[in-house]
């Protein structure tokens, strides 16, 4: 799970002496504890919902990155979208995606419900709508 690697490295940050990149993963941690559930008594954010708030910090990031005119604030933001996007799954490719519909789904509504039941956070909805639309 990608919430749970996220505490592990805020962890092995801090074990490290990293204060930046602790305090920014403590940071992201605090937004997707906004998602937990319970699981059998352990905490769990599911990796969809981690990934959504990823994107969204992600483009907080770059937004804010934008507006800095100082080097140092520039570099870090740089460094905090590097840390929050090894995070974020492999996106499946256009090819990836023709076949996994053409092997699971036989219209567009099928195709899109097995992509996000199977993939979620792992492809771009407008290209696999395309991609659907153009196969049936």
């Amino acid at each position: 799970m990608i919430f749970e690697q996220i505490r592990k490295d805020a962890l092995k940050a801090l074990k490290d002496g990293n204060k930046r990149k602790n305090a920014f993963l403590g940071y992201v941690i605090g937004q997707l504890s906004k998602d937990v559930t319970m699981v059998n008594g352990a905490k769990i954010v599911e990796d969809d919902k981690v990934v959504k708030k990823i994107k969204t910090l992600i483009s907080q990031n770059a937004e804010a990155a934008a507006s800095f005119k100082d080097a140092e604030a520039k570099d870090n933001a740089a460094s905090e979208k590097e840390w929050l996007e090894g995070y974020l799954p492999e996106m499946l490719t256009e090819a990836e995606i023709t076949d996994i519909i053409s092997k699971n789904a036989t219209s567009m509504p099928e195709a899109m419900a097995y992509l996000k039941a199977n993939y979620p956070g792992r492809y771009d909805g407008g290209s696999a709508s395309k991609i659907a639309k153009a196969m049936f």
